[in-house]
């Protein structure tokens, strides 16, 4: 039988051990949701780095939408109104798009395509119209809310479809 010092000692010891051994435990814990952390921070600036060009498009278009500005055609020295530049803006658009789709899911995604359907489903004499820019500036306004919302907070509905 051990005498009271060993006994203390072995107990010392074991305690100790335990005490390490639950420190290595509760920081293994610790770097593993650091890690988490980090790679949920990266994928969020990433997604924030993809959106930033698609919203300055977006906001771009919106302005000479709502402007009725005037572009200038440097092929052919030409200017022409939003009609006129509607197919490029359109094929602009789609890709644009391309880069953020994939950071949308279920009712987000859904959402986010009815609004790039009822843009591209427009044709380039229907937004010659006030009527027909006011409802382009309309869409591109709504379509730049749903992906400034998707990406500021992706787990909060989005706003109301275009399908009213």
């Amino acid at each position: 039988m051990p005498s009271g010092e060993n006994t203390r000692l072995i107990i010392s010891t074991l305690a100790g051990g335990a005490v390490g051994y639950g420190l290595h435990v509760l920081k293994a814990r610790r770097d593993r949701r650091d890690r988490q952390d980090a790679a949920k921070e990266t994928a969020d600036n990433a997604r924030q780095a993809r959106k930033t060009p698609v919203i300055a498009f977006l906001n771009v278009w919106a302005s000479e939408v709502q402007d009725n500005r005037k572009i200038l055609i440097p092929e052919n020295n030409t200017l022409v109104g939003v009609g006129g530049m509607f197919d490029r803006r359109k094929r602009e658009l789609i890709r644009e798009i391309a880069s953020i789709e994939s950071d949308f899911e279920g009712v987000k995604l859904t959402i986010f395509n009815e609004w790039i359907k009822t843009i591209t489903n427009m044709t380039p004499g229907s937004v010659e119209s006030d009527q027909g820019r006011n409802k382009l500036w309309e869409s591109l306004q709504a379509l730049t809310a749903v992906v400034k919302d998707n990406c500021r907070a992706r787990d909060r509905e989005t706003k109301a479809s275009p399908r009213r």
